[in-house]
């Protein structure tokens, strides 16, 4: 283990004690990262003298005013924290945010940021707060996210078996936007990937050997689990440790998100070569669209009933998401009005698989690592 409990003499209190966790192993050097800088215009973390924390927490947030209070909170109120910092980047947002951070780090003290002039993506936040980081114990926590109390250390416990381990986000990032308008109940579907990004806990070892992938908007957590198990690291995912995820989006704004998310599957299956569930729904759901068009022009059926045939298939992929993540017979009807919704959603995210795949095949691959 790397806490132990010590029971401190409460002042005042009458021989009574608190209990609290200590490192309980030593910190062998003042760590510093010798990487490049993601851009010199950024503003970085002040220096700081004071002794190598035994974890640093890393929360990257984008106009994310909504959230970061409750975010930070659930960090600051973690069981058994002690010897600790934590780090907050800032991609360039133009809202709160900020201001309300800085309110915060007047009464936290372990609180630093980072700040990027302009706004850069989550692949250069997470690794500016990677450059950032002191200990040999290294957290990233997006700021919509919420820890439980015991998330440190359940996270902690399990990284004696491994080297990146991350709890699972309920609900997942796909679905949060109408979960919060309709609420359905959801279940905590486990991803398809073995790092979850938005909460995450590394061994220091593991980021000096493999690093965040800075020039990745998206899916950089997607690639960095594949470059972490190429390069021998074992990555966990502890099905049992859930966190709450708060999407901010507005319904447009999660439409918007679909469109992107849907180019960057196509990319990440192209670059990554992996292929999993939800390719092949969209193979199938885009060979038949293909075969429906070229049916409908050949006169073989009418063009209303090829689009009747991809509505409904479109609609059994939709519902059999929301399947997958949530009970339907505890709330029926927010059920049934989260599914309308997210047919949107996923009609654009198939969409946009499909009409954008020709463009990446004129883009260069990225490179895993």
């Amino acid at each position: 283990m790397l806490f132990r409990e010590r029971r401190d003499a409460k002042p005042g209190g009458g021989g009574m004690s608190l209990t609290r966790r200590v490192p309980d192993v030593a910190i062998p050097r003042e760590m510093a990262l010798l990487l490049s800088s993601p851009s010199a215009s950024d503003v970085g973390a002040p220096e700081l003298t004071s002794p190598t924390p035994v974890v640093s927490l890393v929360v990257i947030a984008y106009n994310e005013e909504a959230n970061i209070r409750q975010c930070l909170e659930s960090i600051f109120q973690q069981d058994g924290l002690a010897s600790f910092e934590v780090i907050f980047v800032d991609d360039a947002s133009t809202d709160g945010t900020l201001e309300i951070v800085d309110s915060l780090a007047r009464e936290h003290p372990e609180l630093r940021t980072v700040r990027h002039t302009t706004n850069r993506g989550r692949g250069a936040a997470r690794r500016s707060g990677q450059d950032a980081c002191r200990a040999d114990l290294i957290g990233f926590i997006d700021s919509d996210i919420r820890l439980p109390a015991n998330w440190l250390a359940k996270a902690t416990e399990a990284l004696e078996d491994a080297d990146v381990v991350s709890g699972v986000a309920v609900p997942d990032g796909d679905v949060a936007v109408v979960w919060r308008i309709f609420k359905p109940s959801p279940k905590g579907m486990v991803g398809y990937w073995s790092l979850t990004g938005n909460n995450v806990l590394f061994r220091r070892r593991a980021l000096e050997e493999v690093g965040w992938p800075a020039e990745t908007r998206l899916t950089e957590d997607n690639r960095m689990a594949v470059a972490l198990e190429k390069a021998g690291f074992r990555v966990v995912t502890i099905h049992d440790l859930r966190v709450e995820h708060h999407e901010g989006k507005s319904f447009r704004g999660a439409i918007a998100y679909s469109r992107e998310t849907g180019f960057n599957a196509t990319e990440i299956l192209r670059d990554l070569r992996i292929f999993r569930f939800p390719d092949l729904v969209w193979t199938c759901w885009a060979a038949a669209l293909l075969a429906l068009v070229i049916l409908s022009a050949t006169g073989t059926i009418e063009w209303w009933q090829s689009l009747f045939i991809v509505f409904a298939l479109t609609l059994a992929i939709d519902l059999g998401a929301m399947v997958q993540r949530f009970y339907f017979w505890r709330h029926p009807v927010r059920w049934i009005g989260a599914a309308s919704a997210n047919l949107v959603l996923i009609a654009t995210y198939l969409g946009s698989r499909t009409f954008y795949s020709p463009r990446l095949l004129l883009r260069p691959r990225h490179a895993t690592h």
